[in-house]
């Protein structure tokens, strides 16, 4: 729903949704190209959603994307080591000064760590052990020198406590263990100094749509994601629908192509029934449930 309405209309309530697609080549050079025509366009607010994996480089392969979009040029050097990395981002904050950059993650992965992203990527089989290893050494390198050697801007969004009246002093170290900063290969961590917000996925479209007043009004709640198991419940969508949904009693049918969890642990959580449908077949399968769940029948 925000992707579609952020492509067709340009933006939702002067916020437009920039996603980046780690699993395409060049997707950093795309990236960047949304991201200044958001900027272009006056957008207030960019929201950035985050997927879990992309090569290990703390984001600097986006980073310089970014600056080429914004007409300058980084060096090797600067795009290679902690210097370059400040420079980049010292380039780039009076850039995006105007605008909201919020960050959705989904997935908790820091920067750095046994359950940081080259940790998790080699976890998961997407790099080899030696691979992630050697990205690892690399990065922590980095961040070494970042946090021993530079500053980060205080000026921005950067806070972890975004209910606190000033934003607390900050340091690259503090950024690596959000929870957001491992995602999409690191470019978490790069939009964090670039002085984004880091939001969980389901509070920012909570936040966004209004998600309590339309449930509030709904016979039957309808939610469609990938996968439905334990681990990832709290962070889904369904995690957000499905406790606003039971306090409104409204039944919540939740479509999948890929389901773990029991009936005992859906009803546990106010879901009513879950359908496991083929995502070549999605429109004829949601058609065919929307009927059996029409109110009339």
């Amino acid at each position: 729903m925000w992707q579609e309405h952020a492509s067709r209309c340009g933006g939702f309530k002067g916020t437009t949704l920039v996603v980046p697609r780690p699993q395409q080549a060049q997707w950093e050079a795309e990236f960047a190209l949304h991201m200044f025509a958001a900027v272009s366009a006056s957008m207030t607010r960019i929201v950035v959603p985050l997927e879990r994996y992309s090569y290990p480089d703390a984001g600097k392969k986006a980073l310089r994307h970014l600056c080429l979009a914004f007409g300058w040029e980084p060096t090797r050097e600067f795009s290679d080591d902690a210097a370059g990395f400040h420079e980049m981002v010292q380039f780039l904050r009076p850039q995006l000064r105007s605008v909201d950059i919020v960050v959705a993650y989904s997935d908790n992965v820091p920067l750095t760590g046994m359950h940081g992203m080259s940790g998790t990527a080699a976890l998961l089989g997407d790099l080899e052990s030696e691979e992630a290893q050697a990205c690892e050494r690399s990065v922590s390198s980095m961040l070494h020198a970042l946090n021993t050697g530079f500053k980060v801007d205080a000026e921005g969004k950067t806070g972890m406590n975004l209910l606190a009246p000033t934003a607390p002093a900050l340091t690259f170290k503090d950024l690596a263990r959000n929870d957001a900063a491992g995602n999409a290969g690191g470019l978490g961590f790069a939009l964090l100094a670039l002085g984004a917000r880091a939001v969980p996925l389901n509070q920012a479209l909570l936040t966004q749509f209004g998600l309590s007043e339309l449930i509030d009004s709904a016979d039957v709640i309808v939610v469609k994601q990938d996968a439905l198991d334990g681990p990832a419940f709290a962070h889904s969508t369904l995690g957000v629908v499905a406790p606003l949904a039971l306090v409104a009693v409204a039944p919540v049918v939740a479509v999948v192509e890929d389901q773990i969890m029991g009936a005992r642990e859906l009803a546990a959580q106010g879901i009513a029934t879950a359908y496991v449908v083929n995502p070549e077949q999605l429109e004829e399968s949601v058609t065919r449930i929307a009927r059996s769940w029409t109110p009339q029948r």
